[in-house]
């Protein structure tokens, strides 16, 4: 089957930036360091499809986070991640990236039979297994308890709609975690478009456990797409 769900997306990517939607309003500037998307090395980010296996050997994680806001996810023609961060990021920064991959799509194909497992590759680069699996399930219950996330979306790449990142940052300083984002979604069902962005706050609350304390998520934008 066609990928019709992320060629969806490319097209509506393509139709803002050829100037068919120019009142979609730039994304909005933030007076906090944690929303600012800073520019990732080539070398460190790859659209590559997800290997066989999340990792040949566990990756080597880190104690403590990285300094700074780090763009992990960007949409440059097609999903692109920074596969090393992600791989090595800390085991908290990962329940917290991990937790907002149920309810966003990443390039997610069945992995055999159609309607069981599902590969999609920001939970894949985390090393939690296929999306919304019981590996997936139990790490973000493990770090959240009763915080972690009432649902999980299985949407492969193939759907009719689709909503992906644009672009996903996360920083972290003292105890907490910061996570914005901005999505893109498109229903070639309804002919709709539309613009959402998104912060998520994490504090730790012991040693191995996160609590929520942020999560705003907001339509910006909507619009009909162009044809019939």
């Amino acid at each position: 089957m066609a990928r019709v769900g992320m060629w969806l997306l490319a097209g509506i990517a393509g139709w803002v930036v050829a100037g068919c939607d120019r009142d979609l309003p730039a994304p909005a500037a933030t007076t906090t360091a944690a929303a600012s998307t800073p520019s990732t090395s080539a070398a460190a980010v790859t659209s590559a499809a997800p290997s066989a296996s999340p990792s040949a050997t566990k990756p080597a994680r880190r104690k403590t986070p990285r300094s700074g806001t780090r763009k992990i996810v960007h949409w440059d023609d097609e999903l692109r991640l920074d596969r090393e961060d992600l791989r090595t990021m800390t085991d908290a920064e990962r329940a917290a990236v991990g937790y907002l991959a149920t309810s966003i799509g990443t390039d997610c194909d069945w992995d055999g039979k159609p309607g069981n497992d599902l590969k999609c590759k920001l939970t894949w680069a985390l090393d939690l297994g296929y999306q919304c699996s019981d590996q997936h399930r139990q790490y973000l219950e493990k770090w959240l308890g009763d915080d972690r996330p009432d649902r999980c979306v299985k949407r492969p790449s193939t759907a009719f709609t689709q909503t992906a990142f644009q672009w996903l940052t996360i920083t972290s300083e003292g105890e907490t975690i910061t996570l914005h984002y901005e999505t893109h979604g498109a229903s070639l069902q309804d002919r709709r478009a539309w613009t959402s962005k998104g912060t998520l706050v994490f504090v730790h609350a012991a040693p191995e456990r996160l609590e929520l304390r942020k999560h705003d998520h907001k339509e910006v934008e909507n619009k009909k797409l162009p044809g019939p």
